[in-house]
């Protein structure tokens, strides 16, 4: 796997159901929470306890919940890879990467040159091993 420890890369249908999840739980907390306050709906612009946001896309699940998102919110943020929607969470997703390419980049960089890769959430960065051979051949992040 090319993704850094732990990640397991979400198929199409997977992404589309996480996102679809997310505009589910943002839509049932607004009609919960908006009698208290009818403006709600523009405070949160989508947004679910600030955890969730509806243009918010799962590109990949780790072993503990965590997801690297595709933030598709419009500005200087769309396109940037965040970390995070931990259950129990207090806090927003933080941006790991300004996008896809950026991501990719270190990736390469990190499986090429054996260099560590740092994620929010996880204490210690990680570098990839290329271990077995030929067609058995996988990536260890340790």
């Amino acid at each position: 796997m090319i993704l850094p420890k732990g990640f397991i890369l979400l198929s199409a249908e997977g992404m589309c159901a996480g996102q679809r999840t997310m505009e589910e739980a943002i839509a049932e907390w607004v009609d919960e929470n908006e009698s208290e306050d009818p403006g709600l709906r523009d405070i949160y612009d989508g947004a679910y306890g600030y955890l969730f946001h509806a243009r918010w896309v799962p590109l990949a699940t780790d072993i503990t919940g965590g997801k690297l998102i595709i933030d598709h919110r419009g500005g200087d943020r769309f396109g940037n890879v965040l970390y995070g929607l931990h259950g129990g969470d207090n806090e927003g997703p933080v941006k790991v990467w300004d996008s896809l390419s950026h991501m990719f980049q270190d990736l390469f960089v990190a499986l090429t040159e054996g260099t560590a890769i740092r994620l929010p959430g996880y204490a210690d960065p990680v570098r990839p091993h290329v271990s077995g051979t030929a067609n058995h051949a996988f990536v260890r992040w340790e």
